[in-house]
C-alpha cells in the first residue's frame, strides 16, 4: 500500500516510519507490522541514514524521490 499512495504522491523524499522492528511485538489494524526490508524490494534509490535525523532543505531535494530509512539509535 505504501508503495502505491508513494507512487500517486510523486514526493521528493520518502522516510518510511511505522514497521517491524527486532523486539517489537505491535499489531495495526491492518495486521502485522512488516519489517521495512519489504517496503524497499525493488526500490534503487534508498539511502539509508547513520543518524536518526536528516537534514532536508528546499534548494537541495532530489529531482527524483529518495528514499531515506533513519537509524533507530
Amino acid at each position: 500500500m505504501a508503495t502505491s499512495v508513494c507512487g500517486k504522491l510523486n514526493p521528493k523524499i520518502v522516510m518510511p516510519m511505522h514497521y517491524r522492528t527486532p523486539g517489537l511485538r505491535a499489531r495495526i489494524m491492518f495486521g502485522f507490522l512488516k519489517p521495512v526490508d519489504d517496503f524497499l524490494k525493488g526500490k534503487n534509490n534508498v539511502k539509508r541514514a547513520v543518524e536518526p535525523y536528516v537534514d532536508v532543505d528546499a534548494d537541495t531535494l532530489p529531482a527524483e524521490t529518495r528514499i531515506f530509512v533513519l537509524s533507530l539509535k
